[in-house]
């Protein structure tokens, strides 16, 4: 962490160490707080769809930085994201290192951060028991570094599914997990997979399911999300494609922003479920959940043809 220097990532100040041995980690201080509260508290009137192509810019910008230096973060989410005090709209910084994970090639021993608990290993993915082709085989690893995490729990949703089954992490799983963060942010904090528990999101996107477009989501965005989903690690786009997509969509947003049409193949499903922060962190067991009331939310499986 401390060898990561950028503007759109937490910054860390220097370590302390208790009598008692304990090492605390002391990083800046970001008073607006984490940018899913952020969402969550001023919802669609106060912030705009310039604002969210802002917030998505700014950590897209700090992954570029990231994959460059040879790190993995392995836990992108809304709540993992800092913000600015800064005006007239805040700077979204990428935080919580805890999973991430510094990468090597294929065949190479492989390292983690010393809070990850990685171990090391070589030839990835090939004996991972797995119903999916395409979780069990080296083939999709290839050319692509990648990191081994040896943890019990890791954050379901917001992670690929080859690497739910494998805990194989790579700079493809993490461009999955910043697709979750674009739905997050267009749904103002909602809860991915809304009535889903946990143990039912890895049956869902291993058959061909995905979720719908949030509200008034402008079809671009959404269909920046499904390239994110790819089920083949190899065709989902890089940071890099990633931000300058974005770029491209700032040009465009002056203007009023059309409803996107909603899918064909619907299933609605109303409801958010809201878990314990341990909650989000878990194996394939259930997570408690107390679903409130809200408007529903459409899935659709995507189409076969759509291009990578």
């Amino acid at each position: 962490m401390a060898v990561l220097k950028h503007r759109n990532l937490v910054s860390l100040v220097g370590v302390t160490e208790d009598p008692d041995g304990t090492f605390y980690l002391v990083t800046e201080y970001l008073q607006t707080g984490s940018l899913l509260n952020y969402l969550r508290s001023r919802g669609r009137t106060l912030i705009t769809h310039r604002d969210l192509l802002s917030f998505a810019t700014d950590v897209v910008q700090g992954l570029v930085y990231m994959e460059d230096k040879g790190f993995v973060h392995c836990d992108i989410a809304a709540r993992n994201v800092l913000l600015t005090d800064a005006q007239p709209l805040p700077v979204a910084k990428l935080g919580d290192f805890g999973l991430a994970c510094h990468v090597c090639s294929q065949n190479a021993s492989m390292t983690t951060s010393a809070s990850s608990g990685g171990i090391t290993g070589s030839q990835p993915g090939t004996t991972a028991p797995t119903p999916s082709a395409w979780s069990n085989s080296p083939s999709i690893y290839s050319g692509n570094p990648v990191c081994v995490e040896n943890i019990a729990r890791i954050p379901i949703k917001w992670t690929a599914p080859e690497s739910v089954r494998t805990r194989i992490f790579t700079p493809k799983s993490d461009v999955w997990s910043f697709g979750i963060l674009l739905w997050e942010l267009y749904s103002y904090g909602r809860l991915p997979y809304p009535r889903l528990l946990t143990n039912q999101v890895l049956k869902f996107l291993e058959s061909g399911e995905r979720m719908g477009i949030p509200e008034d989501c402008p079809p671009s965005i959404y269909g920046l999300m499904m390239r994110t989903w790819k089920e083949d690690p190899s065709h989902r786009p890089s940071f890099a494609q990633i931000q300058m997509d974005l770029a491209s969509f700032c040009t465009k947003s002056s203007g009023p922003v059309p409803p996107a049409p909603r899918p064909g193949r619907q299933q609605s499903l109303s409801g958010l479920s809201r878990g314990s922060s341990d909650d989000l962190y878990d194996s394939l067991q259930d997570e408690q959940q107390s679903p409130q009331p809200v408007r529903s939310v459409t899935w659709k499986k995507p189409s076969s043809t759509s291009k990578g």
